[in-house]
C-alpha cells in the first residue's frame, strides 16, 4: 500500500491552530467536587485543581470525524497545572484499588512447581563440599 507523503503532511495540523495555552485532553469527566476535577483518558484517571481548568468542551460536537465514547469531553488545563492523582480507573468510573509502584512495574511472578533434578544436584553439591549433617 503506497502512501501519499503530500496528502498526508497537508492533513496534519499547523503549529499555530494546535497553540494553546494549555494542555488540551479528551476523556470522560465522572466528577467535580471539593475544588478538584476527575478525567477518565485511556482508563486513567487524572485528577486537577477546578481552579486549572480553562475550558470544557463537548468532544463528539468538537471532534464530529472521530469515533469517542459517549459523553467525551475536550478539556484544556492551564499550563503548568499540578498533576494531583493519577490512577488506573475501572470501566464503571470508580478508582481501583491503588497498587505499589514497585508490584505494578514488576513482571508477574513465575511460581515454578519442584524440580526433582535439581533437588538431586543440590544434594550432591552440598555431599560433595561436605555442607551436609551427617
Amino acid at each position: 500500500m503506497a502512501l501519499d507523503i503530500e496528502s498526508w503532511l497537508g492533513r496534519l495540523p499547523l503549529a499555530d491552530e494546535e497553540r494553546t495555552d494549555g494542555l488540551v485532553l479528551i476523556g470522560r469527566l465522572p466528577e467535580i467536587a471539593d475544588g478538584v476535577f476527575h478525567l477518565v483518558a485511556a482508563e486513567t484517571r487524572l485528577s486537577f485543581s477546578s481552579g486549572d481548568l480553562l475550558a470544557l468542551i463537548d468532544a463528539a460536537e468538537d471532534e464530529p470525524g472521530h469515533l469517542l465514547p459517549p459523553g467525551s469531553v475536550r478539556v484544556a488545563i492551564r499550563r503548568g497545572a499540578a498533576l494531583l492523582d493519577a490512577r488506573p480507573c475501572s470501566v464503571a468510573g470508580k478508582s481501583a484499588p491503588r497498587t505499589p509502584f514497585a508490584f505494578s512495574t514488576r513482571p508477574q511472578i513465575l511460581r515454578l512447581g519442584p524440580s526433582p533434578g535439581f533437588r538431586e544436584r543440590e544434594r550432591e553439591f552440598l555431599e560433595r563440599h561436605s555442607l551436609t549433617r551427617t
